[in-house]
């Protein structure tokens, strides 16, 4: 699926990247020239003292996120904050501060040590959130979240989610602003296409009805 998103970004974000107005000061031009954006990766790592005798059972929390260094307009900065809060506090409504880290890792070792009073859990908690510049072409800079969480049960779960911000002014950009819809369908298909070949590519012997797809 990211290689697929990818693929959208070369295929179909050229026109739309060299048609932006050069807005301030020309900062647009120097972002279309830019392959990458510099940018410091902040982590924050918590485990619970409360288990810190038995490592099987202490529960982990980390959070990674990341701050640009390049010159950017204060819309696109706030953009990238809220995104990041959201993203990081779990939240299902849009905030605009970054989590108390600490709290909200606290908060899963307290509900942990609930759990382990009343059963005998054979593994802490563990919950990573990171959220990353992925490729960027012109203005348009892909962001990914993930998360990877283990609350008990057989597995951990994870996800991951792509978002493509425009520098020039902090604006998300949606599948429908670049691909019109006579062209979708086209799109569909390459885009199962290229699943189907990485898959082959790798060796895999997968059907992609075992696959959950959002749409």
């Amino acid at each position: 699926m990211r290689t697929s998103f990818f693929v959208l970004l070369i295929l179909v974000s050229i026109s739309f990247v060299f048609s932006c107005k050069n807005t301030h000061n020309g900062l647009s031009k120097e972002l279309i020239a830019a392959d990458s954006l510099a940018f410091e990766t902040i982590e924050k790592k918590f485990a619970d003292e409360q288990f810190s005798s038995d490592p099987a059972i202490q529960s982990k929390y980390y959070f990674s996120y990341f701050s640009f260094s390049d010159k950017l307009p204060v819309e696109t900065r706030d953009s990238i904050l809220a995104l990041q809060a959201t993203f990081l506090s779990g939240s299902d409504n849009k905030v605009h501060v970054l989590p108390d880290f600490k709290q909200q890792a606290q908060d899963m070792f307290n509900e942990f040590a609930k759990t382990a009073a009343e059963f005998n859990p054979f593994a802490g908690w563990e919950m990573n959130r990171v959220i990353v510049p992925s490729s960027k072409l012109g203005v348009l800079q892909s962001i990914e979240c993930s998360e990877m969480s283990y609350m008990g049960g057989a597995h951990p779960n994870a996800f991951s989610l792509m978002y493509v911000m425009d520098l020039s002014n902090g604006k998300t950009v949606k599948l429908d602003e670049l691909i019109s819809s006579d062209k979708m369908n086209d799109f569909n298909k390459l885009r199962f296409e290229i699943f189907l070949s990485n898959w082959n590519a790798n060796g895999e012997n997968l059907k992609w009805e075992d696959y959950f797809f959002a749409e």
